[in-house]
């Protein structure tokens, strides 16, 4: 990306920060007054996100104020890509207070994540680290996610066309499940390219994620079991 790319990503993901901060508060209000734990986890999706995203707006501004994409740039993002890990395990405790997910299968995913977010960290990730290593780090996020968000999206259907008065808010979460698959099969293309078209590509799909998960939890309450 040139400075010009960056400024206007600084825009970007300011906005989007903004729209995730309005998203997180008012479901915390959501959870609070219902007390469903559906809620509590998407607000957790919506913060660990929005820590991403400031954390990547930290980075953009770098590199706009020295005038290249930095090595600060690269190390930001990358510390960002932690928390993203993270949303995806705050959205299987959230997917789990609509189905009953078999126990073993659930461990086995959430470990997976956790073992993903330590790899995140390894130092070969960073500025000293080699190119191969951060290549490989978006392939296993982007292995994960697809696999993580097509299991949610096919369960989320699924329900949906089982269950006569949600159909709406199922399918608008099956769409956010969808929209989130999309997205990290873009960010392992932006982690490639480093095309300034994918990135606005990836916060847009991004919004369209969150937001679907939003209009599922808000459309007719939706019952924890």
């Amino acid at each position: 990306m040139n400075t010009v790319e960056h400024s206007l990503m600084v825009w970007i993901i300011s906005i989007v920060i903004v729209i995730l901060v309005a998203f997180t508060v008012s479901t915390l209000v959501n959870y609070f007054r219902h007390k469903k734990k559906a809620a509590f986890y998407l607000s957790l999706n919506y913060i660990a996100f929005a820590i991403a995203m400031v954390l990547l707006l930290i980075g953009h501004v770098d590199a706009v104020m020295n005038g290249i994409t930095t090595a600060f740039y690269n190390d930001t993002s990358m510390i960002g890509k932690f928390f993203i890990v993270a949303g995806i395990l705050f959205i299987l405790l959230f997917h789990g207070q609509f189905v009953e997910v078999n126990k073993s299968w659930k461990y086995v995913r959430i470990i997976l994540g956790i073992a993903l977010m330590i790899w995140i960290l390894l130092p070969t990730n960073y500025t000293f680290g080699g190119r191969t290593t951060v290549i490989m780090t978006y392939m296993l996020m982007a292995l994960y996610g697809l696999v993580i968000n097509l299991f949610l999206a096919v369960s989320f259907f699924k329900m949906g066309k089982r269950t006569e008065g949600r159909k709406t808010e199922l399918y608008s979460l099956g769409i956010g499940a969808l929209a989130f698959l999309i997205y990290y099969f873009l960010m392992t293309i932006y982690g490639m390219t480093q095309s300034f078209l994918v990135m606005i590509i990836t916060q847009i799909d991004l919004f369209i994620a969150l937001f679907m998960y939003f209009i599922g939890i808000y459309l007719p309450k939706l019952s924890s079991k």
